[in-house]
């Protein structure tokens, strides 16, 4: 309300001038026309869509009715896409010719994807012109939306090339050979045979005697037991897995007749097996035959165990280091079935029996798949482990190996995987390209990821030995997992998707307690740590 009443104009000596004054009469004047008022803006609902391999499903599920998950990763709910076509990557692609041309200058953060719903850099996808997602068998795939109409925030799929290096059993054994590894022992002593190999060739290949950890006795300060117990090795085959293809020999002789059996059955099943194979592989994957671990660290009165643990690369292509290691510090502890006996190698001896034959594979074979009544726990829950300090020395030796030795493979591998990606773009965008466009529809930026269970093997002096490296891992079935090892894996699960999300690094999430309870450390921060 304003005072009006009139005074004397000082300038002209008249009154005519209206202006506001302190003993004027009181005069209600309108208020000022108010603002336009904004439309509300509808609250964004994030949400979750992922595909695991089947494996995993269950951990994923269990996941998703967890309220307190889904608050530590900013969602409202998960949505599980049966097929990789019904992800929303695979309904998107960018526009071949965005105006401004800025907007296409980075894919999508969660600062500039919450909105409306509508992007100028982003379509729905309308017709078939966009090449489709590989199919590329990976554990896990994360996305997040706004809603389930907005686009993409974030796409991270476990699509690196990382671990392609160490999968399969022979390239694992090449790899070490070309990172010069062989000399610290990082795994049992291997030889490469080829496939199709003949007597005289394998006779040559191996020599004179099947080999042994004591081949690098000087280098591990080991006492030679050589000549105590007789002679075993472990022969692996190109294709086996979850135990299938593992034998036990005792002489070149027996090797070569498992190698010529399953040579034979190769043959059987025709060239188009081999092509397939080739087309796959890349190549024939070898056999392998490896150094027995003995005599091994047995545990839960005398039975054989090895340790499964985690490791997650992150691709980071526009840094310097390219990537970044990371390990899970809760190791898995998988035990045998049976428990070995004091006397197998005796009464082996004196039934006159060889090679596989002394071995029983449920005291032998200690990865799960052989048997339900293989035990998986914690390392962390067995006494007899922690007693010898093995957490830390499984920690400082997987840094060691994943965070130092095989770096330079692994960036190798991811540097040329993006090259190719690359090259593709390229051929897509060139003129002589089929696409009705200007330029060729391009899927949705993704970030990549690798993960790999890694398996280790503990001697009875405490040394530990690299089995395997087994890219995309797979989930014990529900219905062999006990309650405590399932809580274990949805948070191993957990951990895995806030590490790849970013969550780990971000300590002003709105649940700020997730990433210190994180259990994966960067391989560095071990590495740092020694003297």
């Amino acid at each position: 309300m304003k005072l009006l009443g009139k005074k004397k104009d000082r300038n002209n000596g008249g009154n005519n001038g209206v202006v506001v004054v302190e003993d004027a009469v009181a005069v209600a004047t309108p208020a000022p026309p108010a603002a336009p008022v904004p439309p509300a803006t509808p609250k964004t609902t994030p949400q979750l869509h992922f595909t695991a391999r089947s494996p995993w499903s269950w951990v994923l599920r269990k996941m998703a009715t967890s309220e307190s998950i889904m608050n530590s990763f900013g969602c409202a709910r998960m949505v599980e896409a049966l097929l990789i076509s019904e992800l929303p990557s695979s309904q998107i692609e960018l526009d071949a010719s965005p105006e401004p041309a800025a907007a296409a200058a980075a894919p999508p953060s969660s600062s500039s994807s919450s909105g409306s719903g509508s992007s100028s850099h982003h379509r729905r996808r309308g017709g078939s012109s966009l090449p489709k997602l590989r199919n590329h068998p990976c554990t896990l795939r994360v996305e997040i939306t706004d809603n389930s109409e907005s686009p993409l925030r974030m796409a991270v799929h476990g699509t690196s090339a990382a671990f392609d290096g160490l999968e399969d059993k022979d390239e694992l054994v090449r790899t070490i050979q070309r990172c010069r590894c062989e000399e610290l022992n990082i795994s049992p002593t291997s030889i490469l045979i080829k496939w199709d190999v003949t007597k005289d060739e394998c006779n040559n290949v191996v020599g004179s005697r099947l080999p042994s950890l004591h081949d690098h006795e000087d280098t591990n300060n080991n006492t030679n037991t050589a000549g105590t117990e007789p002679d075993i090795a472990v022969l692996k085959a190109p294709l086996g897995s979850r135990g299938e293809g593992i034998y036990f020999v005792g002489s070149i002789d027996e090797m070569y007749e498992i190698i010529e059996a399953n040579r034979d059955k190769t043959y059987e099943a025709g060239q188009d097996f081999l092509e397939n194979i080739i087309a796959t592989k890349g190549r024939i994957p070898s056999w392998v035959l490896q150094a027995e671990i003995r005599p091994p660290l047995l545990i839960t009165d005398g039975r054989k165990f090895h340790i499964r643990t985690y490791v997650v690369v992150v691709e980071k292509l526009y840094h310097e280091d390219m990537i970044d290691v990371y390990m899970y510090n809760r190791h898995e502890v998988r035990i045998a079935a049976e428990r070995v006996s004091d006397q197998e190698s005796i009464v082996a001896d004196s039934l006159g029996l060889t090679g596989s034959k002394q071995r029983g594979r449920l005291a032998h074979i200690t990865n799960g798949a052989s048997s339900e009544l293989t035990e998986r726990v914690l390392l962390q829950d067995v006494e007899e482990l922690m007693a010898m300090n093995m957490q830390d020395k499984v920690n400082t030796f997987v840094a060691q190996a994943f965070g130092r030795h095989f770096v330079p493979d692994m960036i190798r591998r991811v540097a040329r995987q993006e090259q190719m990606v690359q090259q593709a773009a390229a051929r897509n965008a060139s003129p002589s390209s089929s696409s009705s466009s200007s330029a060729a529809a391009t899927p949705f930026p993704t970030s990549k990821f690798a993960m790999a269970g890694v398996d280790l093997m503990v001697t009875k002096d405490g040394r530990l030995y690299l089995l395997e490296v087994n890219n995309n891992p797979a989930a014990p079935p529900a219905h062999l997992t006990k309650d405590p090892f399932a809580d274990h894996l949805v948070g191993y699960m957990t951990d895995l998707v806030g590490l790849v999300l970013g969550l780990r690094n971000m300590p002003d999430t709105d649940n700020p307690t997730f990433p210190q309870t994180c259990n994966f450390i960067h391989a560095n921060d071990i590495l740092n740590k020694e003297p």
